[in-house]
């Protein structure tokens, strides 16, 4: 653009005529100004398909978001993780500051066909939460999967593994108490 005269609209003189032609689609021919800016369209239905997949990502998004709200409604899955939690943390104080106070085998189950306790050695306890660990990782992606399947399925694993968390805890506290090691 040419403008002499500042603060005044240009005129059909000011403005430079060069133009450029473009081919879209190989038919159309569009003429175009040398300073204008060119911008590659694409047809309505193309258009048209990217709005509605992005309306479905989000619908999608949205029903995982309310399907995670559910898995959290009832009190077996918070459960299950307060209990693993409490087991972990059990462990660990164990392990890193009542180690050297433990028998050299500890009590494990007991076998009601001898009517004796099965005794392990107190190294046991190092690998105890690790195995804790990955057991929990495999319980929720287990859970997780099912929810999406079978809710109440779900569900029934959650509140089982939590009570079977529940009686480990109690064990690990009996062991402690069995051995003085928590007044």
């Amino acid at each position: 653009m040419n403008i002499n005269r500042p603060l005044m609209n240009p005129t059909a003189k000011d403005i430079n005529r060069e133009e450029k032609s473009i081919e879209v689609g190989g038919e159309k021919k569009i003429r175009l100004d040398k300073e204008q800016l060119s911008f590659n369209t694409e047809s309505k239905a193309v258009k048209l398909k990217q709005i509605i997949n992005t309306l479905r990502g989000r619908i999608n998004k949205r029903f995982e978001l309310l399907e995670l709200s559910a898995f959290w409604k009832s009190f077996a899955n918070p459960l299950l993780i307060v209990t693993f939690l409490a087991n972990e943390f059990i462990l660990l104080f164990l392990i890193l500051f009542r180690f050297d106070n433990l028998p050299d085998r500890i009590r494990f189950f007991y076998n009601s066909v001898d009517n004796s306790w099965e005794q392990i050695d107190k190294k046991f306890l190092y690998a105890l939460p690790i195995i804790l660990f990955v057991v929990f990782q495999i319980q929720i992606r287990l859970i997780t999967v099912t929810f999406k399947i079978n809710v109440r399925t779900s569900r029934l694993i959650s509140w089982i593994m939590a009570f079977i968390y529940t009686f480990l805890f109690i064990a690990i506290m009996a062991i402690t108490k069995t051995y003085s090691i928590i007044n």
